[in-house]
C-alpha cells in the first residue's frame, strides 16, 4: 500500500503570449508569480515579432 503525505500538485506550465505588450507584460508576469500554488510553475513568454522591448520587461520580472 502506499502512503500519501498529502495533496500532490502537479507541475504548470503558463505560456503568455506578448506582442508589444511591454505596458501589460510585467503585471501579468507578477500577476502570475503572485499566485499561491504549491507546485512548480514554468512560466514561457513568446515574442510575437514584437517591435517594442518586451523581452527587456520579461528578463527583469523574474
Amino acid at each position: 500500500m502506499t502512503e500519501t503525505t498529502g495533496p500532490y500538485w502537479p507541475g504548470v506550465s503558463v505560456i503568455i503570449p506578448a506582442h508589444n505588450a511591454e505596458t501589460t507584460l510585467a503585471d501579468c508576469l507578477r500577476s502570475v508569480f503572485e499566485t499561491e500554488y504549491a507546485g512548480e510553475v514554468e512560466v514561457i513568454v513568446v515574442d510575437d515579432a514584437s517591435t517594442s522591448p518586451a523581452y527587456s520587461v520579461s528578463k527583469t520580472e523574474r
